[in-house]
């Protein structure tokens, strides 16, 4: 009989406490996992509250007076919040305050949810603060567009664009035309813009399409819209399915805008009918919400951590993403711009779990009264000569005494000094000669009367300092550390160094170094081990990895043991039964009749490009499992699609291989006049092809070969960017970019190619190799292995 022999007394014991040992087991990792789950998934609830407005504004000169950083200061309050997240921008057109909905039930296809989506949308609305109540979302009809006010958003989601945006108001003005002429946004939510929508929901081919939707016509020829989707025989672009995403920056996901005139038509597709009652409503009030279409001058954002979840304070926000040149009638442009402060309180820009939002609008009036020229950035205890040029507005000789004061980012005076007396009229410039000892951070540098009357504003800026640990031996007591400031060494500073708040040791930071050593009666610590540098009236904290050799037992080890100590148990004391042998009679297999398929050589290659162009690539390389795809796809044998083993797709590309006509690497084929094509080698485009995989699977928008002058790749999500290089001869970027708030990662093919690229530099003395090797340590570039990205991106 097969199994245990349950007769005997003893087996029947051991059974029966292996059993109980497996159920109080079971039932004690229950009872832990509920009380666990109970502390995980508790939730507090809470009113939420949030509000602000602007108590100053002020324009600031930047990096030589070429740009303009415009700057507010905003006082808000907050209740229940502990993070507020806050956005400024500068837009060159007036902010929409408007909202219409087309009422278009009879003009819509696939508008089945109307109502419900009208609902939707309102509530949406409210909850992201952009309109106050849900009947602040108007409805209009197709019949009534040019009623719409100036400066509105038109909401259409019929489908097709209705025919009454093409109908004539006068001579060569369609109703379309005058609504970009006034302003208005449009959100199309539809499909294809060859067809419109009569009344009566009866589809037809739009004949009378504005020259503004023509792709091919002036002067919207170069707009970045997918090739794939331009039909050129006729002119006009198409939403063929859900997967239309945006190919420039910004970061709403499927969706794409042109600016026309005074307005924007921004199209999301729904073909045929993609997007739920739900997410459409949320996209829509999301978009509105952010007004990613509008052209901005300026923008800046910050986040502020509140230690009390209720109270009030005051913020600095400095717009230094700006493109506003002062040499560009900068007082034209900035009295005819449109600013709005968003403060809000989740990351992400959503709504759920109470998220909430409030918007703060204001048309500033600058006039300028000098002008005064810093360097980009301030490098403490270095000299910086400062050009100043104040304007009297006046022909007359005026005595005017100057005075420098220094402000931080929330306007709060920190430093302040006269300057001589001058006698002039007119306007005078002269150079004044400064040492900023300050942290880094954003400041106000300005030149203003002895009453107060402000002359000009430079943004002071102080890079973030960056300490690279050089030589660590924690046994003995001794680092050596290097700091640097926008890879500048810093030099003659005061400092005071301590190890978790005790050893301190005070000096003068020489050529960037600092060394410091311990007593010799120290114990040493383990794990993370925290430093702070004192220095520039500020603290600069940071951390050291110090591993301890332990042993550690994990739940999942407990698992182990006692799953070892009941195998023992029923190896050792239950015996195995006698067992009879059984035998299986296995005929022969006659063998399958084979087919001799001849396959040209020029097909199996014209397959890659099929493959490729198939999925939107361009010179990807295909593994074995694409290639046997490519030509079952694309390659026939009387009409019949061929079906190969792995072990012939195998032995067609060695053959390939062995002729020149194919070229391998880690895996990845590539025909060798890609190489030729592309101005890369195989290491190169095998590498781009496994990043590529791995970003698109992981919700990234990444950029097509050779498209960018920044990296190779430029990864986004969610408004994050990230720089990759690829570690190749054929790489265009020798020397490695960074980028303020962004990572810069050097990819590899494989793990094996990073391994024999730390082991090549790590003897090496080069000045260009020895700070590499400064900013990989500190972090400024990480080491990426294509194989595995999830460990370098976090």
């Amino acid at each position: 009989m097969a199994g245990f022999d349950i007769k005997k007394p003893k087996n029947i014991l051991i059974i029966v406490a292996v059993l109980a040992i497996i159920i109080v087991f079971a039932y004690l990792s229950i009872y832990i996992n509920s009380i666990l789950s109970s502390i995980t998934h508790g939730a507090a609830h809470y009113t939420y509250g949030l509000n602000g407005y602007i108590n100053y504004h002020n324009i600031l000169f930047y990096n030589q007076s070429k740009y303009l950083v415009p700057y507010f200061i905003i006082n808000y309050n907050y209740k229940n919040e502990s993070n507020l997240f806050v956005n400024g921008s500068i837009y060159s057109e007036p902010i929409p305050r408007n909202i219409y909905l087309l009422n278009a039930s009879n003009e819509c296809v696939n508008c089945n949810n109307f109502n419900t989506l009208r609902a939707a949308l309102a509530n949406d609305l409210v909850s992201y603060g952009v309109i106050g109540n849900v009947s602040n979302l108007l409805l209009i009809s197709p019949d009534n567009l040019t009623q719409i006010r100036n400066n509105s958003i038109l909401i259409s989601p019929t489908g097709f664009l209705p025919s009454q945006l093409f109908q004539n108001v006068s001579e060569n003005m369609t109703v379309f035309k005058l609504l970009m002429e006034r302003g208005t946004s449009l959100i199309y939510v539809g499909g294809a813009l060859n067809y419109m929508v009569l009344p009566g929901s009866i589809q037809v081919i739009n004949k009378e399409q504005p020259y503004q939707l023509a792709m091919g016509a002036e002067p919207y020829r170069n707009q970045s819209f997918y090739k794939s989707l331009f039909n050129s025989s006729m002119g006009y672009m198409f939403f063929q399915n859900a997967t239309y995403v945006l190919t420039r920056g910004n970061n709403f996901w499927l969706a794409d805008y042109i600016n026309i005139l005074n307005g924007s038509f921004i199209a999301i597709p729904n073909y045929p009918n993609t997007w739920s009652t739900n997410n459409l409503s949320l996209a829509l009030s999301k978009g509105t919400s952010e007004l990613f279409w509008l052209p901005i001058y300026s923008s800046g954002q910050y986040h502020i951590s509140n230690k009390n979840v209720t109270g009030d304070g005051k913020l600095g926000l400095f717009l230094t993403s700006t493109n506003l040149r002062y040499n560009e009638s900068p007082t034209t442009l900035l009295n005819n711009s449109y600013a709005r402060i968003e403060l809000y309180t989740d990351k992400a820009y959503l709504i759920p779990n109470g998220s909430k939002y409030y918007y703060i609008y204001y048309n500033s009036k600058y006039i300028f009264n000098g002008t005064i020229s810093m360097p980009g950035y301030v490098i403490p205890e270095k000299l910086n000569g400062i050009n100043i040029t104040i304007f009297t507005h006046s022909n007359i000789t005026q005595i005017i005494q100057p005075n420098i004061n220094i402000k931080n980012q929330n306007g709060t005076t920190i430093y302040s000094h006269p300057l001589p007396y001058i006698k002039s009229s007119g306007n005078f410039s002269f150079i004044q000669n400064e040492i900023f000892n300050l942290s880094p951070g954003n400041y106000q540098f300005s030149v203003v009367s002895f009453s107060g009357y402000n002359y000009g504003t430079a943004l002071l800026y102080v890079p973030p300092i960056q300490i690279t640990p050089l030589n660590i031996n924690f046994t003995n007591g001794t680092f050596l550390l290097y700091l640097t400031m926008n890879q500048q060494q810093l030099n003659n500073i005061n400092y005071t160094i301590n190890m978790t708040n005790n050893y301190s040791q005070s000096g003068r930071i020489t050529d960037g170094l600092i060394f410091y050593k311990l007593p010799q009666n120290y114990k040493e610590p383990y794990g993370n081990v925290s430093f702070d540098i004192n220095m520039l009236g500020s603290k600069f904290p940071f951390k050291i990895d110090n591993p301890a050799i332990n042993i550690s037992l994990t739940s999942g080890d407990l698992y182990v043991i006692i799953v070892i100590i009941i195998v023992i148990i029923l190896v050792v004391f239950v015996r195995d039964p006698i067992r009879d042998d059984f035998y299986v009679d296995v005929p022969s297999i006659p063998k399958q009749k084979s087919i001799n398929v001849v396959i040209k050589s020029k097909d199996i290659i014209n397959a890659f490009d099929r493959l490729n162009v198939y999925y939107h690539w361009k010179y990807m390389p295909l593994n074995i499992e694409e290639i046997r795809t490519a030509i079952a796809n694309n390659i026939r044998d009387n009409n019949v699609p061929l079906s190969l083993t792995y072990q012939n797709v195998e032995l067609l590309v060695e053959e390939l291989e062995k002729s020149g006509k194919l070229i391998e690497y880690d895996n990845l084929y590539a025909p060798i006049d890609w190489v030729q094509r592309s101005g890369h080698d195989i290491e190169y485009i095998a590498t781009f092809k496994k990043l590529r995989l791995w970003f698109v699977s992981h919700g990234y928008i990444i950029n097509e070969m050779d498209t960018s002058s920044a990296a190779d790749i430029i990864a986004t999500i969610k408004g994050e960017r990230i720089y990759v290089i690829i570690y190749s001869s054929t790489s265009k970027f020798i020397n490695m970019p960074l980028y303020e708030n962004a990572q810069t990662y050097l990819a590899f093919i494989n793990g094996d190619r990073l391994n024999e690229f730390n082991e090549k530099i790590s003897g090496m003395v080069d000045l260009n190799i020895q700070r590499l090797k400064l900013y990989i340590s500190y972090g400024e570039i990480k080491l990426m292995d294509a194989d595995k990205p999830e460990k370098t991106i976090i």
